[in-house]
């Protein structure tokens, strides 16, 4: 069987200047920071009354507000999730689209709400146009509540502008110290301040090489204890997972060559490894980004458990059926994306046909996976047929 993975590149990018793809969101029971609402006249917003009963509507009503917001944000990630994240024509489905539901969820203050408002607006989906001002709008409302990645996301735009936004070095370092502070501070936030400093900006950032070499190796040093970690955040989310992955080894090679060079390499002059983690920073919810960092755990560092994990995400986020029973892929998945998903699917067979990285053979397994691939090859449609004698346990 011919088990070699059929690459695809990503595309050349810069780092740490593309935000997310995917709507964020608070599971229920999680911290957010809502604020009062405007809902009872005579009540400032914000304050209590100093009326029991008065003070018992108040509490009622953030408590309603609170619960109403999650499911109107959980609402719009279930349209955006399914497929409807493409610009509304009809005036009449305006009511039926992501954006309509984080609008309303932002009003009431909710912070990933606001985020995924701004996300809508930034790539111009889910029922609303590109406007860069309005997204700058909602990630400062989201920032400013503490979202991490909403603060991650202003470093990065204004640390290259845009239409309708100045860039500001020093605002965006600003964000970027803000995502990255704190317990849970966003490790690709930490990476982004420190090639600021060794590169320095003149007359904005004065460079610091002996400062960008201690973030880095903070960052290294805190990834080892929070990565795949019980009760971490990257412990159920991949997507957070993956990025404080590419992170920190990221760091590890920026410290490497930092100890013989006085610059960091340019793009062209990355390691493959180094470059696929790159590429996968500037893209982190893009298939083809994930899926070449699934071939590089699962071909060149033998991590199989990792480039699993890499896989089903890609497929995940490509919005593939999960039963597996319709193979045709949404019309809005570009080819290149189309053809990645295609080949993390075989991929996903082959290792679970041949039991890699100490995985328990599984031919139902990978037989799913292969049912998934619409296009097949005839080295494809031999391997199915073993498969189908292996399902029947006859041998070859």
């Amino acid at each position: 069987m011919g088990m070699m993975p059929r690459k695809v590149k990503a595309g050349s990018c810069e780092p740490l200047l593309t935000p997310p793809l995917t709507p964020d969101n608070s599971p229920p029971g999680s911290d957010d920071s809502f604020k009062s609402s405007r809902v009872s006249k005579g009540l400032e917003t914000g304050c209590k009354s100093s009326s029991p009963l008065e003070s018992a509507i108040f509490d009622f009503e953030t408590f309603i507000n609170r619960n109403v917001a999650r499911a109107e944000n959980i609402t719009g990630l279930y349209y955006a999730r399914h497929n409807k994240m493409n610009n509304v024509k009809s005036q009449d489905s305006t009511t039926h689209t992501p954006a309509h539901f984080f609008q309303l969820a932002s009003e009431k203050f909710h912070p990933s709400a606001r985020f995924n408002l701004a996300l809508c607006y930034h790539y111009g989906k889910g029922g609303v146009t590109y406007n860069l001002p309005k997204a700058i709008e909602y990630y400062t409302l989201a920032a400013s509540d503490g979202h991490k990645i909403a603060q991650y996301n202003l470093g990065v735009l204004y640390q290259k502008g845009g239409k309708g936004v100045e860039k500001d070095v020093g605002l965006s370092l600003g964000w970027l110290q803000k995502a990255a502070e704190g317990e849970n501070g966003y490790l690709p936030a930490k990476l982004a301040i420190a090639m600021l400093l060794q590169n320095g900006v003149e007359g904005i950032i004065p460079k610091n090489d002996d400062r960008a070499k201690e973030i880095l190796k903070h960052l290294v040093e805190e990834s080892r204890h929070k990565i795949g970690k019980p009760g971490t955040n990257a412990n159920h989310d991949p997507i957070l997972e993956l990025t404080s992955i590419s992170s920190a080894a990221l760091a590890r090679y920026y410290l490497e060559n930092l100890s013989t060079n006085s610059q960091l390499p340019q793009h062209h002059q990355l390691t493959t490894s180094a470059r696929y983690h790159w590429e996968y920073l500037s893209h982190p919810h893009s298939p083809a980004a994930i899926y070449n960092l699934g071939v590089l755990y699962e071909f060149h560092l033998n991590d199989i458990q990792l480039a699993v994990k890499c896989y089903k995400l890609a497929v995940q986020l490509a919005n593939i059926n999960k039963s597996f029973n319709n193979s045709q892929l949404p019309s809005s998945i570009n080819q290149e994306d189309l053809q990645c998903v295609q080949n993390a699917m075989w991929n996903l067979g082959v290792i679970f046909a041949k039991g890699k990285g100490g995985l328990p053979k599984d031919f139902k397994e990978a037989k799913r996976w292969f049912n998934g691939i619409s296009d097949k090859n005839q080295e494809m449609k031999k391997l199915e047929k073993w498969l189908d004698r292996k399902l029947k346990n006859v041998d070859l």
